[in-house]
C-alpha cells in the first residue's frame, strides 16, 4: 500500500511538473512573439519615419528652389520633374504602409477581374515614371482572362514588381516585359528585366517584412513590396 502511494505521489508530481513546464513554455513563447510584434511594429514605426520624412524634406527644397528659379523667370522642368520623383516616393511609402495595414486586417473583398485590361490599367497608371525612367515596355497579353480576386491587391502586386523593375534597374535603357498567359485554367504573369538581378545571398529573404538586400539599400523603399505580394498571391491560392 505504501509502494502505492508513493508510487501516485511521484506520478502526480510529475505531471504536476510536466503541465507547470508546458505552461511556462507557453507563457515564455507568447512573450517571445509579443516581443517580436513590438520590435517590429517599432521597426515600422522607425522605417516609415525615415521614409517619410526624406522626401519630405527634399520635396520641401525643390519647391522653395522652385519658387525662387520662377521669380527669376528659369526653366523650372527639371525642379519639378524632381519635385514629382519625392512625390512619388512619398505617396509610395505611404500607400505600401496603407495596403500592409488593410491587407492584414480586413477579408478580401473579391470579384470577377478582366485580368489583361486590369494588368493595362497599371501599366497606364504608371506611364509617367516609364517616361520619367526612359523604360521601353513590352506587353504580351491574352486576352479574355477572367481571375476571381481583389481588385485592389492584385493591382498592388502587378505595380510593386513593375516599380521593383524599374527602380532597382541603374542601366540608361531599361526595358521591361510582361507576359500574362492562359495556362490551363490558371493566369501565369512574367515580368522581366534587363536590370541587375537579386544577389544569390538575399533570394531566400525577399519575401520577408522589412527586407532590404544589398541592393535595395542604396534605393529607398519600406521593404514591404514583395511581402505583400507574396501575402496577397497566397490569399489567391497562387504561387510566386
Amino acid at each position: 500500500a505504501a509502494y502505492h502511494k508513493y508510487l501516485m505521489f511521484f506520478s502526480e508530481t510529475a505531471v504536476f511538473a510536466a503541465l507547470t513546464a508546458l505552461g511556462l513554455y507557453l507563457l515564455f513563447r507568447a512573450l517571445r512573439m509579443q516581443e517580436k510584434a513590438r520590435e517590429m511594429q517599432k521597426q515600422f514605426i522607425e522605417t516609415m519615419t525615415h521614409e517619410s520624412k526624406t522626401p519630405l524634406t527634399a520635396l520641401k527644397l525643390r519647391l522653395e528652389s522652385t519658387l525662387e528659379k520662377n521669380s527669376k523667370g528659369l526653366q523650372l522642368s527639371k525642379e519639378i520633374e524632381q519635385s514629382l520623383e519625392e512625390v512619388r516616393r512619398l505617396a509610395s511609402v505611404f500607400e505600401k504602409a496603407l495596403t500592409l495595414n488593410r491587407m492584414e486586417n480586413y477579408a478580401f473583398q473579391f470579384e470577377d477581374i478582366q485580368f489583361s485590361e486590369m494588368v493595362k490599367e497599371v501599366v497606364r497608371r504608371m506611364d509617367p515614371l516609364f517616361k520619367q525612367k526612359n523604360v521601353q515596355v513590352e506587353l504580351s497579353l491574352a486576352k479574355d482572362l477572367w481571375l476571381r480576386g481583389d481588385l485592389y491587391a492584385i493591382q498592388n502586386i502587378i505595380q510593386s514588381l513593375l516599380e521593383n523593375a524599374v527602380l532597382y534597374n541603374d542601366k540608361d535603357d531599361r526595358n521591361v516585359s510582361i507576359d500574362v498567359i492562359d495556362a490551363s485554367n490558371k493566369i501565369l504573369v512574367k515580368i522581366n528585366d534587363n536590370g541587375p538581378g537579386i544577389p544569390i545571398g538575399d533570394r531566400a529573404h525577399v519575401f520577408e517584412k522589412f527586407f532590404r538586400g544589398r541592393t535595395g539599400r542604396k534605393i529607398p523603399g519600406t521593404g514591404l513590396g514583395l511581402y505583400l505580394a507574396r501575402y496577397i498571391v497566397n490569399a489567391h491560392s497562387g504561387v510566386i
